[in-house]
């Protein structure tokens, strides 16, 4: 079964270790979750949250103390306060990332990890049919909160989604 841990401080990030096979030994993982929310006391984040602890995830909350930098970069702060979190992280760990509260979770943290692993991928994107924005969008289109149109041929035509049940 996973360990659960963090490191010395009060504070420090939260995470489980995993045991997996590699090779003629197991190896184990580090997988940590973060959730970027604004708020904590909605229906959503209560999904969320209780569905994440039901399988025995180990949750990290980024976000809420954010409102500044919210209101100056927009839907970009997910991924800058992601880029805070995983910073000191170790190289080696797995980060698993949900960019907002419209999330369920229906498996154990062992589960997503091997398969994750089995992709062989270093890093998976997961959005909503309605949550893509068009590629040429930067940064600086962002922060000045111009209306950026989605992408209607997202994704690939064929490519089956969970839509309208996963959001970005």
């Amino acid at each position: 079964p996973p360990r659960a841990g963090s490191t010395d401080s009060q504070h420090a990030p939260r995470f489980l270790e995993i045991s997996v096979p590699a090779a003629n030994e197991c190896k184990v993982i580090r997988l940590f979750f973060a959730a970027y929310v604004s708020e904590v006391d909605t229906p959503e984040f209560c999904t969320l949250a209780t569905s994440a602890l039901a399988f025995g995830f180990e949750l990290n909350v980024l976000g809420l103390e954010r409102s500044d930098q919210r209101e100056k970069f927009g839907s970009v702060d997910k991924l800058l306060a992601l880029q805070e979190f995983v910073k000191p992280l170790p190289e080696d760990s797995v980060i698993l990332f949900v960019g907002s509260t419209h999330a369920l979770f229906t498996g154990t943290p062992e589960a997503l990890l091997l398969s994750f692993l089995e992709t062989g991928k270093d890093i998976l994107f997961s959005a909503a049919k309605d949550c893509c924005m068009e590629w040429w969008a930067s940064v600086e289109s962002l922060r000045r909160q111009q209306q950026l149109r989605c992408d209607d041929k997202w994704p690939a035509p064929g490519v089956a989604t969970a839509a309208p049940y996963v959001d970005g």
